[in-house]
């Protein structure tokens, strides 16, 4: 009686992970089942733009817009005065002061009067910065 018992239990636990491996072949990414983040997804709800900015260059973007290094190296320099903070929303560091972009991490420079401060990306090198559209420009 416990040969059979044993027998069925086993039966049951591989006709359950028969099913869910099924299930797992057959999901289709990017479905409800299965969300799949890409650029692409990102493009088109975030409306980043890259920008190429080169060695020695500035890229000027308003207070209050997201910034993510994709390539290169780069500094948020914020504003000459007033009241300011740049947040890595990826690390949730905050920091009142010049700050390295880390590739991939997402920044928000935002400032006490956002209407009328400007934070400067200074790139050491060929960099390119994904902002949202019409952030700023080179300097």
């Amino acid at each position: 009686m416990n040969k059979i018992r044993l027998i069925v239990l086993s039966l049951f636990i591989v006709a359950i992970v028969s099913c869910a491996l099924v299930r797992a072949l057959f999901a289709q990414p990017g479905s409800e089942t299965d969300p799949v983040v890409s650029v692409s997804y990102l493009d088109s709800v975030l409306g980043f733009d890259p920008v190429t900015i080169e060695g020695g260059e500035e890229l000027a973007v308003p207070s209050g817009r997201g910034l993510i290094l994709l390539d290169g190296a780069c500094k948020i320099e914020p504003p000459a005065s007033g009241n300011f903070k740049i947040v890595n929303v990826t690390t949730g560091e905050i920091t009142g002061e010049s700050t390295e972009m880390a590739i991939g991490n997402l920044y928000i420079a935002v400032a006490e009067n956002r209407k009328s401060s400007v934070f400067k990306i200074k790139a050491w090198r060929s960099s390119t910065v994904a902002v949202p559209p019409n952030s700023g420009g080179k300097g």
